[in-house]
């Protein structure tokens, strides 16, 4: 390879990894910068400072299909609730997988009344694994600075349950910020005769059972949250996959480059130093 063709392909090499890596600063610095997506309390909406309603139902058990599967619902409850969305779990591969649940659209961790009121929830951070809603304190503070003001009895892990193609898309829509409200029946239910997965019925308990299994009849996003923390975070997402598919479409490329301009490892560097400082023998005539 003469000297100019090393030269294109050594400045190809540097622009693009100068490119990749300006993208991954920028998805950094727009991860950092993400505005927080809560609303202010002047955008609080009235009914959020309510508690949910809950009364018992004559709604009958029922049954119905969906994707091969056989679910039953056992109502106990009608139950409202409007409230603030701090955290969210998609429908998981494990839960449709593992668990063959196709029912399940997704859980939301919410808070209303008095956990809005104080802005306690500014300084918490939330997130829902598999089965719960974890809740820690945020920066310099402490759990015990914050369980004073924190009311358990303000926020609730839903797990929401549909088979209602519009009811399944609008729960898809809503994310951290939002203000929404969901109306349907606390319920119990069981996938192919299984086990039997429970509910909650109070809003004071904690720990292990304390979810609301929800069978959503109406969802509705009262008020979306702040839409820059979702412009933030989509930059930062974007800039990452493009860093990727980079990776992936010129990784064989630039090792093919760096073949083809026979840069030198650093084992190549010291041999041939090394060959350097030895004293060349004198020519023989």
């Amino acid at each position: 390879m003469n000297i100019n063709s090393a030269n294109k392909l050594a400045v190809h090499d540097k622009l693009l990894f100068s490119f990749g890596a300006i993208m991954i600063a920028s998805a950094l610095i727009s991860w950092t910068l993400r505005i927080n997506p809560y609303p202010s309390n002047s955008e609080i909406l009235p009914e959020l400072l309510n508690d949910p309603t809950q009364i018992e139902t004559d709604q009958a058990t029922f049954d119905f299909e969906r994707k091969g599967n056989s679910y039953n619902i056992v109502p106990l409850y009608e139950y409202e609730i409007s409230a603030l969305v701090v955290s969210k779990r998609e429908d998981s591969f494990q839960h449709k997988v593992f668990y063959r649940d196709h029912v399940n659209e997704a859980d939301l961790c919410v808070i209303w009344g008095d956990n809005i009121k104080n802005n306690i929830h500014k300084n918490m951070t939330f997130s829902n694994s598999t089965w719960f809603c974890s809740i820690k304190a945020k920066g310099h503070r402490t759990w015990q600075e914050m369980q004073d003001i924190f009311k358990n009895e303000n926020l609730s892990n839903n797990h929401l349950l549909s088979n209602d193609s519009e009811v399944r898309k609008n729960i898809s829509r809503a994310k951290v910020g939002d203000q929404i409200r969901i109306r349907g029946l606390l319920s119990k239910y069981s996938t192919n005769s299984g086990p039997e997965r429970g509910t909650s019925t109070s809003r004071t308990d904690t720990g292990n059972g304390a979810c609301e299994t929800i069978y959503v009849n109406d969802f509705e996003i009262l008020k979306k949250g702040n839409p820059f923390s979702d412009i933030f975070g989509l930059i930062a997402r974007i800039n990452l996959v493009i860093v990727l598919i980079l990776i992936a479409i010129y990784r064989e490329q630039l090792l093919l480059n760096n073949i083809k301009t026979g840069s030198p490892g650093p084992k190549e560097n010291y041999l041939e130093n090394l060959k350097n400082t030895i004293p060349k023998e004198p020519k023989k005539w």
